[in-house]
């Protein structure tokens, strides 16, 4: 055997403690790596997934593309994958009561789609078929996989319907599965034919992509802005509800990998931390080693030997003991949350942190050889002796009393790295256990809110009023087995034919010119007398919640309560507003009204119509042109500060009228005094959504066709966002318990390796005739005062991360501005002071029992009395 290895293992035999120490404290880093990596990971990727489940995993669509679409998105750099449904918009499947679409799905959209089926499998042949169950269940009730079925299509052939059947076999049987996308209104398959399957008749193909981007976060894809204004009629969709494009700053930094790096940094210190506590008696034996003869590249062997003992033996039982661990917290949190918890282990994740710290433990062993190696022999009387260093006799001074300080003092001089590095670690500590904690608060506070609001409900909303439901025909919702309430409410818009609202005197005002140029609607000629408007706010005699709003904010004037509900006054809002980077591939900058005077900090320009000279006074007259015709009306009173938001309403700013409940028959073509266009259906919490999701848009399509794009229903239920919520305060929560039980074991292990080297001073301190009392008053004076400096910078580091954190999630240049914003916009500023306190409280408790227990045990061990 290889002489280094055989000194190396009696080395390690004979220094049991320190070797124990060494695996114990390489055991805790490993441990706390490994949980912390696939115990975040598992939650990320599980609420990932769901999120897939139910809303798709593609990140952008294009509906209703075409031939030159299709070759540029499977040409294009920035696109990762891409699949296809094809639909048949003229046959459909047709039943008593519903009517379901047919179409063809690739294996890609297949995937990105995650569909999966309850049996069989997709059709392969061109007789084979597969089904949603709910048709399936409607039409043929007792099929089974591998039966023929007889479908019934409605097929629609020059302009006349005509009822055809034709038969195919039973292959595969799939869930509602499209239930939560966004579909801007257009009609997904229930029915799934094979590419080769034929028909008697020709097909009209409607196509939509499904794609997911290299960059799955952004909104913004090359070159798609041009491609979709070359083809009008289709229409491009960002996955918000799987991607999201405006998460916290918190959110990025546990769901985007970027706790590698904070294990890394925690591991780093703690090595070295483990290998300082070894430094003493790694001298002494180099030292005694070198005084025998031992040659640089011998000590260097013996070095990697020792090192690759004590990491081996830490890896074989730390990696796979904090992989166990790890599926252990899994395993027992998963039945909190309504979706299941699963396992998720990034082996590139796990790979990168075993080999940092592999290299800093082996590099970490080489510096203290190299440092030790080439260092010039010192002696004890060396160091304490301060006149063998000086070429000439010192003078000779009164002695000084020893007093407590000056034993503190000296002590500083030979523990000094271990202090800084007991104090890098309680920072680290300080700062993860307070981000840690707001991070809960933040998410308890929203699934509080979503808690307290809980509510099943669909809300269906027809884009133009003029062809809202009335009464009757909305009150056809309450009838559908689930739903227990029907709201309804005006809400007028009008997308396609935009209200342009004039006066002569704006042709030469930057502030309107401006709005109309940036307004994703309209147009952009320069030097108009306009700015267009597609939606107007109203008051009505049962809420007048706007009425009340404008006569408090407006600037002068004075509104005519009758006058205003007639519809012969307004009130325009031209409040202050800046230009930031748009979302929307269509238009680079977007208008946004400012809503608190910080703002003005934080934009480059602020647009104030309150700076121009020609303005817009109370009493002159403005006129709305809408498809209607055009109508003057007087102008009641102008906002022009900054306002906020309207209660219970839409954002009054910057290009907006607000009008009386008389208006609205002038701005459209018919009367639409009964007419609703917001619906809300109110449902049971346990209804069986399946069947109701199906029978609101069989009466919805009945009552306003089968043209989806003029109307959209949206069903909410609050599982999804309160198990999100659910999941970062698990996070949190983990990565403070992994984070405590880290400090815990690594400050008292470290107590205990100072205690231990601190046995023989304590005997001689207590042979020079010192009391227990004081030696004891001596080890508490120091770790209360490293304590104070550790807890004190700690704090202020965490606070200065906070401010970061605040500053990137609200984006102000001044502190006091994000301050200011934070206590009414960040849900867990009025526990900050808590959280800090208590944090700190806890950590220093926690540090000084670390201390005093080692300390007490030594002074038992090493005192006579």
């Amino acid at each position: 055997m290889d002489a280094m290895k055989k000194i190396a293992k009696l080395s390690i035999k004979g220094t049991p403690r320190q070797s124990k120490a060494i695996v114990i404290g390489m055991i805790m880093v490993y441990v706390f790596s490994m949980m912390v990596v696939v115990v975040q990971e598992s939650i990320v990727k599980s609420k990932q997934e769901y999120s897939y489940e139910r809303h798709g995993a593609w990140s952008g669509a294009i509906y209703n593309g075409n031939e030159n679409i299709e070759k540029e998105l499977y040409h294009h750099s920035d696109i990762d994958k891409i699949g296809s449904i094809h639909v048949f918009t003229n046959i459909q499947v047709l039943g008593e009561d519903y009517l379901a679409s047919i179409g063809h799905i690739d294996k890609d959209a297949i995937s990105l789609g995650r569909l999966r089926l309850m049996e069989g499998s997709f059709p392969k042949q061109e007789d084979e078929i597969v089904v949603e169950k709910y048709v399936l269940d409607k039409m043929h009730p007792d099929a089974k996989i591998g039966d023929e079925i007889r479908l019934p299509l409605k097929v629609e052939q020059e302009g006349q319907n005509a009822i055809k059947h034709k038969v195919f076999r039973l292959s595969g049987v799939i869930d509602r599965w499209h239930r939560e996308w966004m579909k801007e209104g257009y009609a997904l398959p229930s029915v799934f034919v094979a590419e080769e399957a034929s028909f008697d008749f020709p097909l009209m193909v409607q196509q939509h992509y499904f794609f997911t981007a290299k960059d799955a976060e952004t909104h913004e894809i090359k070159n798609l802005a041009e491609l979709l204004s070359e083809n009008q009629e289709s229409t491009y969709v960002f996955n918000s509800q799987s991607y999201s494009i405006a998460q916290s700053t918190a959110d990025r930094f546990f769901e985007k990998g970027t706790t590698i790096s904070m294990v890394c940094l925690i591991a780093l210190i703690v090595i070295i931390y483990i290998l300082s506590g070894t430094l003493k008696s790694k001298k002494y034996k180099i030292r005694i080693m070198k005084g025998i003869g031992a040659e640089h590249f011998q000590l260097f062997r013996l070095t990697l030997w020792e090192a690759l003992y004590y990491w081996g033996r830490a890896t074989i039982i730390g990696v796979p003991l904090g992989l166990v661990l790890s599926a252990a917290i899994i395993y027992l949190t998963k039945n909190l949350m309504i979706f299941k918890l699963r396992l998720f282990i990034n082996w590139s994740f796990i790979f990168i942190t075993l080999l940092f710290i592999t290299l800093v433990f082996f590099a970490g062993n080489l510096i203290i050889l190299l440092s030790i190696t080439f260092q010039k022999l010192t002696t004890s009387l060396r160091q304490d002796n301060s006149h063998t260093q000086k070429a000439k006799l010192p003078v000779i001074k009164k002695i000084k009393k020893l007093t407590l300080y000056q034993l503190y003092k000296r002590n500083r001089v030979f523990y000094k790295k271990q202090s800084l590095l007991r104090i890098g670690i309680s920072i680290i500590t300080i700062v993860v256990l307070c981000t840690s904690a707001v991070h809960f608060i933040n998410a308890y506070q929203h699934y509080s809110r979503m808690r307290s609001h809980n509510s099943y409900e669909y809300q269906i909303d027809i884009w133009d009023m003029e062809e809202g439901l009335d009464e009757q025909a909305i009150g056809q919702f309450e009838k559908i087995p689930g739903i227990i309430a029907v709201e309804k409410e005006k809400v007028f818009r009008s997308d396609e034919d935009p209200i342009l609202i004039h006066w002569e005197g704006w042709k030469e005002s930057q502030y309107i010119n401006t709005l109309r140029k940036y307004n994703r609607e309209g147009t952009k000629a320069k030097g108009a007398d306009y700015f267009e408007v597609t939606s107007i706010a109203w008051t009505s005699k049962e809420n007048q919640d706007i009425f009340q709003w404008c006569q408090e904010q407006i600037s002068e004037g004075k509104l005519d309560y009758e006058k205003f509900m007639a519809g012969e006054q307004c009130v325009l809002v031209l409040s202050p507003f800046y230009l930031e980077e748009s979302s929307f591939t269509d238009i680079q900058y977007a208008v946004q009204p400012v809503i608190n005077d910080f703002q003005y900090e934080k934009a480059g320009k602020i647009y104030d119509y309150r700076q121009e000279e020609n303005r817009i006074q109370a009493g002159d007259f403005i006129t709305l042109e809408s498809r209607a015709g055009t109508k003057n009306i007087e102008v009641g009173g102008v906002v022009e500060g900054v306002t906020e938001l309207v209660p219970n309403q839409v954002i009054l700013g910057s290009g907006a009228v607000a009008v009386g409940e008389g208006l609205l028959n002038d701005l459209t073509s018919k009367d639409v005094s009964q007419l609703y266009n917001m619906i809300t259906l109110k449902s049971f919490a346990n209804v069986d959504y399946v069947e109701t999701d199906r029978q609101v848009e069989i009466l919805a399509e009945s009552l306003l066709g089968s043209e989806h794009s003029r109307y959209s229903i949206d069903n909410s239920r609050p599982e999804l966002g309160i198990n999100m919520m659910l999941a970062k305060m698990l996070q949190a929560i983990v990565m403070d318990i992994i984070m405590i039980l880290l400090f815990v074991g690594v400050m008292y292990q470290g107590s205990v390796w100072r205690m231990e080297d601190e046995g023989h001073r304590i005997k001689v301190l207590h042979s020079l005739g010192m009391p227990k009392f004081h030696i004891k008053k001596m080890y508490r004076m120091e770790y209360i005062l490293e304590g104070i400096i550790a807890g004190g910078i700690g704090l202020f580091v965490a606070l200065a991360v906070q401010m970061i954190l605040l500053k990137a999630e609200f984006k102000y240049p001044s502190i006091s501005a994000i301050i200011e914003v934070a206590k009414s916009d960040y849900p867990a500023s009025p526990y900050l002071g808590y959280i800090y306190g208590f944090t700190l409280l806890f950590y220093f408790l926690v540090y000084l029992l670390m201390g005093f227990h080692p300390m007490m045990k030594a002074l038992k061990e090493n005192s006579n009395e």
